[in-house]
Parts: C-alpha cells; structure tokens; sequence
C-alpha cells in the first residue's frame, strides 16, 4: 500500500471510529478550518442539567500536543466563543446555566485498538441541575453502566439558537477588527460577568 493510500485509509478509519463511537450520533453546531462543533445526541449530561458540545478537529490527534500554534489558537478561540454562545443561547431557552465545564479526557479509549483522540466536551452546569448538581465535580461513569440512558440532547430549537449566538460573536470580532487598531499586550477590562464578546481578539 503506497503512502498516500495509507494516509486516506487512515483517515477513513479515524472517522468511521468517530461516528460510531459508543453509538455517538451528533449535530452538526458549526465548523471551522480545522474544527468542527457538534451537539452530541446520546450526552454525559442531560439538556436540563446543561447540555453537551463536543468540539473536535478534522484530522485525527492523539492529544493537544499534536496541534500547530495557529491549530491551538484556533481551538481556545473555539471553545471560547462556543462557550458564551452555549451559556446565552441555554440562559434564554429556559436553562440557567451558571458555568461551563471545559474538559479534555480521553479515558474511555485508551484501551481501544484505536486509542484516545483529541475532544473536548462543553458541559452546560445548569443552577437547578437535579442529576449533575450544580457546584459539584461531574460525575462520569463508563457508558455501560447506563447512567446516560435517560439524558436528552440539546434539541434543534437549542442548536438554532447557539448557533446564532456563535454568529453574532463572530460578526462582532470581524467588525471590531476592522474598524480598530488592535493594540498588542492590551489586556481587556473584566465586565462582571465577563464576557468573551467583549475582547479585541487579534486574529
């Protein structure tokens, strides 16, 4: 098998494994260069309790380590701006979430022939969680015990509204970049509560 026939089987293989991985099944939030952001239909947490994102990238990593310094931007930007989108899109659909859970883990894999790759789940922290209670540490059992059974996904009305507010984010960077300077070593002023939107990201 020649190199570049290896290298498309790979690849093949990496997204054969992603799709149907512990039965995942996903919608499709958004997608970047190198990136996509996804809703994920079977979720560690219920839509009441904050909901479930999963940002992963387009190739295949092992871990973090294995991105180039404009991936790793990219990816922190990413998971930025979708975490203010989730936190206001939810806040107005009648979720209140309180905090985000940004966490790249890995573990369930690390005994299968593929091994780990690079993910990172978004979990919504909802103040009136009545499962994963707001202000504790998540709890995340193996899939086979049937924890996540009951969990219902972020819906499409959900998915609608965070995808707009990523939009929204977005526009708002490009306008700010265009119309001012972008001052180096800035530090942004801390609204309370802070807010990405409310950065000059020099990109």
């Amino acid at each position: 098998m020649s190199m570049s026939s290896l290298k498309l089987f790979s690849a093949g293989l990496y997204w054969l494994v992603l799709r149907s991985e512990s039965a995942f099944s996903m919608a499709e939030i958004y997608k970047t260069k190198n990136f996509v952001v996804e809703a994920v239909e079977k979720p560690h947490i219920t839509r009441a309790d904050g909901g479930h994102i999963k940002i992963y990238p387009k190739k295949r990593l092992v871990d973090r380590t294995q991105l180039s310094p404009k991936e790793a931007i990219e990816l922190m930007k990413l998971t930025m701006v979708v975490g203010e989108a989730m936190t206001t899109a939810l806040n107005s659909r009648g979720i209140d979430i309180g905090r985000i859970n940004y966490q790249d883990n890995g573990n369930w894999s690390v005994f299968s022939p593929e091994g780990p790759y690079l993910h990172i789940h978004l979990y919504g922290r909802a103040k009136s969680a009545k499962i994963q209670k707001y202000g504790d540490a998540l709890n995340l059992p193996h899939r086979e015990t049937g924890f996540y059974d009951k969990c219902k996904p972020l819906n499409s009305k959900d998915i609608k509204e965070i995808r707009k507010q990523i939009s929204s984010t977005l526009k708002l960077f490009a306008k700010i970049s265009v119309n001012k300077p972008v001052v180096k070593e800035a530090a942004p002023t801390l609204p309370v509560p802070y807010k990405i939107s409310n950065w000059v990201l020099n990109r």
